[in-house]
This record gives structure tokens, sequence and C-alpha cells, in this order.
């Protein structure tokens, strides 16, 4: 799976980088995708794309990353899901998404439809809620009144709903820019933004960390999904969101 290209037909500009890749060009091929994002802008399928080369150079810190930034790209799509998964397993530390059960389990709900589907949904249940309401004032039966009553109360209620799932998707791609990937083989963790502080422990390819605060010289304040916190080197990461 991580080893196949996810092209589409229509891609002409990628189909080059399909002849590389089958020709086992892996690092040329890589070499064409990041010309190809920057050029003709990301897509989770470049991304992807991207990750299956490094993966198979040897180099699973960007392949990790460039698996991370597909998946912010379309979290809903099945195969990059589960491509993103054998990379994160494949990683010396196996450390979990530094998110909490909840976080985890709205995305999934959230996830659930595209985003082009529930903002329309949440403007037809809110337009309902506010109909009911019209209908209630206007209302001449008690049963009529009360049908309306029910009906405003469980739009409004929907609408609420829908409304947090559309914020979980603007949260991610926010919650994004505070996360990184280590791309080097092996770093060391320090106590303070110094080499020459106390080493902790080391990291290595692969692992995702959440940046804390600005970084002081080369150094970058991290926390880990199991509570581990440090410094590292800020050469030895790069961000997921990438910079334009």
């Amino acid at each position: 799976m991580i080893s196949t290209l996810h092209l589409g037909a229509t891609e002409k500009a990628e189909i080059s980088v399909d002849s590389l890749f089958a020709a086992g060009r892996y690092r040329e091929a890589a070499a064409a995708l990041e010309a190809e994002i920057k050029t003709s802008g990301e897509s989770s399928t470049r991304y992807a794309n991207l990750g299956n080369c490094y993966y198979l150079l040897g180099d699973l810190g960007h392949a990790v990353l460039s698996y991370e930034r597909a998946t912010l790209l379309d979290p809903r799509d099945k195969a990059i899901a589960e491509a993103r998964a054998v990379l994160i397993k494949k990683t010396i530390d196996k450390l979990p998404d530094a998110e909490s059960w909840f976080t985890l389990t709205g995305a999934k709900v959230a996830y659930a439809l595209p985003l082009t589907a529930l903002l329309p949904l949440a403007l037809v249940l809110f337009a309902l809620a506010i109909g009911s309401c019209v209908a209630f004032a206007l209302g001449r039966t008690r049963r009529g009144k009360r049908i309306a009553f029910y009906t405003a109360l469980g739009s409004f209620v929907l609408t609420a709903f829908v409304g947090a799932l559309i914020l979980h998707w603007v949260y991610a791609e926010r919650s994004a820019r505070e996360k990184a990937v280590i791309t080097q083989p092996e770093v060391n963790v320090y106590s303070s933004p110094s080499g020459k502080g106390t080493v902790k422990t080391q990291l290595h390819e692969g692992t995702r960390l959440r940046l804390v605060g600005k970084s002081v010289g080369e150094y970058q304040q991290f926390s880990l999904g199991d509570g581990t916190e440090g410094w590292i080197a800020s050469s030895a990461i790069e961000p997921i969101v990438a910079p334009k």
C-alpha cells in the first residue's frame, strides 16, 4: 500500500513522476513532486506520493511528515489514513498523538461528512429552526404550537452540533500549526535551550511532537503525547504546516 502512488488520471504533471517511481528512481521522483507542490500547489495526493518516495528511500522522518500533511489536507481519505498508521508503527519511539481522547473522538465524528456537506446542512437546520419559531408564534392550536416548539428546539440543538463539527475542521488546521515531525535519524532532548544542558533522552525520526512557545536561539521547546517535555534542536524538526 505504501509503495503505490495515488495518481489521478487527469494529473498529467505527475505522469512523469509515476514513470520515475516505477523505474525505482525514488529520489528523482521525490524532487519532481517537491517542485510540483511548489509550482502547482499542495494536495493530499502529491504529499502521499511524496511520502511513498521518502519511505522507499529509507527516510522515515520525511515520509511521516509528508503523510501528516496529506492527512491534514484530506482527513477523510481512508487509504492515506491507513498508510499513515503503518508508518507511525515503524517509528522507533512509537509515541501516541499528543491529543486527548475527547479530541480524537470528536475528529472521527467531524470527519464523517465533508466540510462541503456540513456547511449547507448547518444553514438548512438553522433555517428550519427560525421557521419553526415563526410557526410557533403564529400558531393557533396547542398541538401546532407544540410541534413547532419541539421542532425549533431540536433544530437549534442540531445546528449547534453541526456548528461544533465545522469548528473542529477549523481547529484541526490551527492545531497543526503547533505540531512538527523529527526528520533527523536521532536527536538529543535537552532540559534547557542549550546544547550544553542535560540530555534527558533521545528521540528518533518520524516522532511527532507539539511545539511550545517560540524557539530560543537554535532550540525549540516541545511536548509529547506521553507527557515528555524538553528542548530540541530546531534543525532536527519540520512543521507539519508547510511554510509558504
